[in-house]
């Protein structure tokens, strides 16, 4: 069994954004379907390599979709933008068998990088779901701010 460290943000190797790449002045909705419509075109059957494990995550439209729903903010959504970055970044947190007992998935691995929106630090968490066949595929997305990471 692997040996994991409680992950910490990261400075150097945090993905920087200014939260003005998607557009100024935009509400919820606009970034929404923005972040959607980038995600369609940049993300639809394409692989992200996670360096630090030397292999591909297919970036399923179902993960970056869970993504969306899950999102509260705009800073959510450049998570979400940032995906192939963070997943380029991303720090093995651990590994378990899949809760649902689905016969398709060998396991859920847990990962995580550090992103900054404007001066708001925070952590990305990704869940990759290892199949049968070896292929890996984004599970699930979330980030969640740097300081309200003390009672994780």
């Amino acid at each position: 069994m692997r040996e994991t460290k409680k992950y910490t943000y990261d400075e150097a190797n945090a993905v920087h954004f200014t939260g003005k790449e998607l557009g100024e002045k935009l509400s919820f909705d606009q970034l929404y379907d923005t972040t959607w419509s980038y995600a369609q075109r940049n993300f639809r059957g394409r692989n992200a390599r996670i360096d630090s494990e030397g292999h591909d995550v297919l970036m399923s439209m179902r993960g970056i979709r869970h993504a969306l729903t899950a999102a509260k903010t705009a800073d959510d959504l450049y998570g979400i933008i940032a995906l192939p970055q963070l997943l380029q970044r991303a720090v093995w947190q651990g590994e378990s068998k899949d809760k649902r007992n689905r016969n398709n998935i060998l396991n859920i691995e847990r990962y995580a990088a550090s992103i900054q929106v404007g001066q708001n630090k925070y952590i990305a968490w990704m869940v990759v779901r290892e199949e049968k066949g070896g292929e890996k595929t984004l599970g699930s997305f979330r980030v969640f701010l740097h300081q309200e990471l003390k009672g994780l």
